[in-house]
């Protein structure tokens, strides 16, 4: 009954009732999917903006985006908050473009 009301629903796949009774169910995970993976942007802005209210009104600890969105939509090693994360692969780049910078000027006098 259930896989009836969300196929046939208008907010669900919204699939006509005579379509679905012939449908097999890999033809309807198929759609399912297809649903699932529009919602994703809707789904990932909201939990930011859960995150963005709750680090401004000085919640602690601070809280990402993660940590809005169901087990099974987190990264598969998720341990910092993605602004952790993005602020270290940020000093990681410019640890590199320093010693990109010094192993290309080794041996030169400055100017």
């Amino acid at each position: 009954m259930n896989l009836w009301a969300f196929a046939t629903s208008p907010h669900g796949l919204a699939i006509p009732e005579k379509k679905f009774w012939y449908m097999s169910f890999a033809e309807y995970n198929a759609f399912y999917r297809v649903w699932e993976n529009s919602r994703k942007p809707e789904r990932f802005q909201w939990a930011e903006m859960m995150a963005l209210l709750w680090n401004s009104n000085g919640g602690k600890p601070a809280k990402s985006a993660y940590d809005y969105l169901p087990d099974e939509k987190r990264p598969a090693n998720y341990d910092k908050p993605w602004i952790v994360k993005d602020v270290e692969s940020q000093k990681l780049s410019i640890m590199q473009a320093l010693a990109f910078a010094a192993g290309a000027n080794e041996g030169k006098q400055p100017s």
